[in-house]
């Protein structure tokens, strides 16, 4: 290559992408570079089988003068139309070159954990109180899904985002660990908040993960609606009752998680809610997914520059030796 292109060279061609400049070399013969329709290289058969066959009439447009005097025009004529030919078949193949990259990494698995901070878990159950079991369990759980988005919805007498969705998964174990007790139950109205929550996620699976020892007394969500709702949404709802069967509407959790696809579990000891989100943890296998963008990058401007230019070359040296 000339040093002048050399020098010069990201100047002359700015659109090309940073990573190709590094190694740059002339379109033509760039490894990198592939056609995007390659077919259109049999043109060149066919200027090649009619500069052989056919001759130009006298008085043609302009464009036929392309064909030139054959074979026997003198030599910078047929370079310059030749050149221009094979420029502008190129230029129609499309030169381009391919880029791939990540600009996002996408969790496989949204995931609200959704716990009940009513005050009947300060109570014992075997291995220390309902509360303290809980929140260590789950956050060990949390803990163990690096890769997806968890967020945490508290409930009581009310319910409230605790944490949004994050990649930090030990921030939310924190916050889980520093949860304190209130009154009341408001377990369908901490659904309905996490179901909120995962319809703003991109995720190709959302789950929520409940855990409660009691009725709920406090929603202001209908059960019938938000049943509507679970079954629009298509999120995965595992339900666990913790403590005394009797304490819990099981009928009800149960039945959630039947229509969401989920399981609903009881737990009425510290090793028996450890299987569960052990076994949790097992069905919702956390995995990012790498969502591929390709990018293509188009040059054909490039050598149907310079095919006009050997065009008009041609044309300006073809006239002047008629004159």
């Amino acid at each position: 290559m000339l040093p002048f292109l050399n020098t010069n060279i990201k100047k002359m061609f700015p659109a090309f992408p940073k990573r190709i400049r590094t190694d740059l070399k002339p379109l033509w013969i760039c490894a990198m570079f592939e056609l995007a329709y390659p077919w259109a290289l049999a043109l060149i058969i066919l200027f090649i089988f009619g500069s052989i066959k056919l001759k130009p009439k006298e008085d043609a447009l302009l464009l036929s003068g392309l064909w030139g005097d054959g074979v026997n025009a003198k030599s910078y004529l047929f370079i310059f139309k030749w050149l221009g030919i094979l420029f502008l078949i190129f230029a129609l193949a499309s030169p381009i070159s391919k880029e791939e990259f990540l600009p996002n990494k996408r969790p496989a698995n949204a995931i609200m954990m959704c716990l009940d901070l009513s005050g009947s878990m300060k109570y014992g159950m075997n291995g220390g109180s309902k509360i303290e079991v809980a929140k260590r369990l789950a956050s060990k759980f949390v803990q163990k899904r690096k890769d997806d988005h968890v967020g945490l919805v508290g409930f009581a007498d009310f319910a409230y985002m605790a944490t949004p969705l994050s990649y930090d998964t030990k921030a939310v174990g924190d916050v889980i660990s520093r949860l304190g007790l209130g009154n009341g139950t408001a377990l369908r109205d901490s659904i309905f908040m996490a179901l909120r929550m995962l319809k703003k996620s991109q995720a190709k699976e959302k789950i929520i993960v409940l855990l409660t020892d009691g009725m709920d007394n406090a929603s202001q969500m209908p059960i019938q609606t938000l049943l509507k709702m679970i079954k629009k949404e298509g999120v995965k709802i595992y339900t666990i009752g913790v403590g005394r069967r009797g304490d819990f509407d099981s009928r009800m959790l149960a039945y959630i998680s039947k229509i969401s696809g989920g399981k609903f579990y009881h737990a009425n000891s510290a090793g028996a809610l450890k299987s569960v989100y052990e076994q949790i943890n097992k069905l919702e296998k956390s995995e990012l997914e790498e969502e591929k963008i390709e990018q293509v990058y188009y040059y054909y401007q490039y050598p149907l520059f310079f095919a006009l230019l050997f065009f008009i070359l041609y044309l300006y040296f073809k006239v002047r030796r008629g004159n």
